[in-house]
Parts: structure tokens; C-alpha cells; sequence
């Protein structure tokens, strides 16, 4: 019994559609090394490894941006109550509005705005919708596709296929441990192997 059949037989049918996605990309993973069969078995078993971290890495990271997006759009709201604050009084109190600029100088005005709010930083609240940080998980999947290559593959072809040209070994592997397999990882690549050189 190897490890793919252990994998299916203890996993819960709730599991089941997780771990055959993870058991193909391996299978895939594999295919594209084309490990010396003495190494078959391990090379597997370390592929399907590294595709379960970056899955794991990825769902925590999509974790991470929904929780941004909220605290970014509950931010927002604050800041906008409060410079809505400010117009009602420039409009309805024009005297104290004019008063509180003379009073205070606009970094004095910001921190106050800071204060009341309890942010750190009025700037970066500001933004609105997060960035996208897509490209950690890339970079970290082309990564694991360099030291997969570099234990697995056939020494005699290690210069060919940790090549970075678009459709390469390289560029294929890491988007089958993504399981993104029409993803274009090229920049990512040369980037890991740039790291490594």
C-alpha cells in the first residue's frame, strides 16, 4: 500500500476532494521532474509535501486579506465621519473653524484626527482596498519547484530544465505545485534562481 491509497482510505469524504486535488499536482509535480526511479517514491512524497505548505501558505494569506479589506473599510468610515465632522463645522461655525486652523498647524490637526481614530498611521488607513499579495506565493511555489529540481532531477539534465525561459520545466512545475497550471511563474523563477546564483 503505498502513500496516495493511505491518503484517500483516512481521510473523511469532506477531505476527500482537498487531498485528490493535492495527490494530482503531486502526480503532475512528478511527471515533470522525471526523478531516477530509485528516488521515485521520495521525490513523490516530498512534491506532495511542498504542495500542501503552499496550499496552506495560500488559504492563509487569502485569510490574512480578508481580514485587511474589513479593518481597511472600517478605517475608512472612521476617517470619513470624522473629516464629515470638519465640513459641518467649517460650514455651520465658520469663526471656530478659522480659530482651530489658526490654532493648530495642519501635522497638529492630523495628529488629533490620529487620536481621536487610534490609528497609526492616517496615510496607510487611507488606502482603501489592500494591496494584493499574490506574488509571496508565487515566489514561495517557484522556490520549492528550485529545490524539488535540484534534489530530483536528473543531473545529467539539471542545466535544462532549471532553465527560466517562458514554458520551461522550471516555469511548469511551479505552477502545478501552485495548482495554477496556466499561470506564468517566469518572473518568479528568475527571480529564485537569480537568489540562488
Amino acid at each position: 500500500m503505498n502513500l496516495r491509497t493511505e491518503l484517500l482510505d483516512d481521510c473523511s469524504e469532506e477531505r476527500r476532494p482537498r487531498i485528490e486535488n493535492y495527490i494530482r499536482r503531486a502526480n503532475l509535480a512528478v511527471k515533470l521532474i522525471r526523478p531516477e526511479p530509485h528516488v521515485y517514491e521520495e521525490c513523490w512524497e516530498f512534491a506532495f509535501g511542498r504542495v500542501v505548505e503552499l496550499d496552506w501558505k495560500e488559504n492563509e494569506a487569502r485569510e490574512r486579506r480578508a481580514n485587511m479589506s474589513k479593518e481597511a473599510k472600517r478605517m475608512n468610515s472612521q476617517i470619513l465621519a470624522t473629516v464629515r465632522k470638519f465640513q459641518i463645522l467649517a460650514q455651520n461655525y465658520p469663526a471656530i473653524y478659522e480659530r482651530l486652523m489658526l490654532q493648530h498647524s495642519a501635522e497638529q490637526l492630523d495628529r488629533t484626527i490620529k487620536d481621536q481614530l487610534k490609528l497609526p498611521d492616517l496615510a496607510s488607513s487611507c488606502a482603501g482596498r489592500p494591496r494584493r499579495r499574490d506574488g509571496e506565493e508565487k515566489l514561495a511555489a517557484a522556490k520549492q519547484a528550485h529545490l524539488l529540481l535540484s534534489l530530483f532531477a536528473k543531473k545529467s539534465d539539471i542545466d535544462r530544465v532549471l532553465a527560466t525561459t517562458r514554458g520551461s520545466v522550471f516555469c511548469k512545475l511551479s505552477a502545478a505545485l501552485l495548482g495554477k497550471n496556466n499561470a506564468d511563474l517566469q518572473i518568479f523563477c528568475r527571480r529564485v534562481k537569480a537568489q540562488v546564483s
